[in-house]
């Protein structure tokens, strides 16, 4: 009978973690989508990866992998570097949403989010997925988010780009020809 019960309160103990990691994804879907309607960057830049949250990443990879500490400096002074350069990627990638999303004829004003496509392959702390959204009665997906929880909350590391149409099964962004990019 122990060990029944304790069966129950591990799965009951996943079950709770799988829902709060799906609860908080949701939430961060909800600010890209919030950031995407005002096309304020901005707003966007708060939800990605910064510097305290790559240390903190890199803080995770250490005691996991037991990474000497002077492997650390070097990530740490690598994301250093391209903490600059970084900015000004995700802004063009942004943009790059915002100018593709008008002309297949969004709206950005009037997206509402209907649902997320998880990728259930995988692995925690990193979480991916599509955003699917409507406009004006025509549906249209945020393709390719790749997002990481942190003790900090959820992080996005990525945001793909925007297509018309919907999908309910999660695909790989490397299947798509650059050009679809």
């Amino acid at each position: 009978m122990k060990k029944i019960t304790l069966i129950l309160l591990v799965f009951l103990f996943i079950k709770n973690d799988v829902a709060a990691q799906i609860s908080d994804s949701t939430k961060l879907a909800d600010s890209i989508i919030s950031a995407f309607k005002s096309k304020d960057f901005s707003q966007c830049k708060k939800l990605y990866i910064d510097s305290s949250n790559y240390k903190e990443l890199i803080d995770i990879m250490c005691k996991v992998m037991h990474m000497p500490e002077e492997e650390k400096s070097t990530f740490l002074d690598s994301f250093r570097l391209y903490a600059d350069s970084a900015q000004l990627n995700y802004k063009n990638n942004f943009e790059q949403i915002i100018n593709k999303g008008g002309k297949l004829g969004i709206d950005w004003n009037k997206i509402k989010k209907v649902n997320l496509v998880f990728d259930k392959t995988t692995q925690y702390p990193f979480a991916e997925f599509h955003i699917n959204i409507s406009c004006n009665d025509s549906s249209f997906i945020l393709f390719g988010t790749e997002v990481i929880h942190l003790f900090s909350g959820y992080k996005v590391l990525s945001l793909g780009t925007v297509f018309k149409g919907t999908t309910n099964t999660y695909f790989n962004s490397d299947l798509l020809h650059e050009e679809d990019k």
